[in-house]
């Protein structure tokens, strides 16, 4: 019996420190942890914290999932810009939709969501589905083996 309560201490004690995990704030200007550009749109900004406890930030969403393909470890959290407030929140509670980020370069990526309906009409607006963080993941994974 004390077997059974200590492993529920130790889990709920790992879940805790888990939850515990807070973004850091990205400005303009900060570099990019995966291509080295520049990040000019914080809205769009994204950012994980590495298992050192590192925050890794990222111009865009699309960038930092690449990222996390490529370095299967996984990290201690993983947010995102909620668009419209501009507040960071945790990237398996978004919704995202892939739209022109720039018009010049014609770059396209995600811009995500903290409510599901105002992604709808972004998407409406874009002409594009919402997803969510998994699909996203699927996606990069699965772009990344057939180059």
């Amino acid at each position: 019996m004390r077997t059974a309560a200590a492993v529920v201490f130790v889990l709920g004690f790992a879940l805790a420190a888990c939850s515990s995990v807070t973004p850091v704030a990205i400005s303009a200007g900060d570099l990019c942890h995966g291509c080295g550009r520049a990040i000019t749109n914080v809205k769009i900004a994204a950012e994980t914290i590495d298992t050192a406890g590192r925050a890794l930030k990222f111009h865009a969403v699309g960038c930092m999932a690449r990222y996390l393909t490529q370095h299967p470890e996984p990290p201690r959290g993983v947010f995102v810009t909620d668009f419209p407030s501009g507040r960071m929140i945790r990237a398996q509670n978004a919704v995202f939709v892939r739209a022109l980020v720039d018009a010049e370069t014609r770059e396209r990526d995600y811009f995500a969501f903290a409510d599901v309906r105002t992604a709808v009409e972004f998407g409406k607006e874009h002409s594009a589905s919402p997803v969510d963080w998994f699909v996203i993941m699927q996606q990069t994974a699965a772009s990344k083996t057939s180059n």
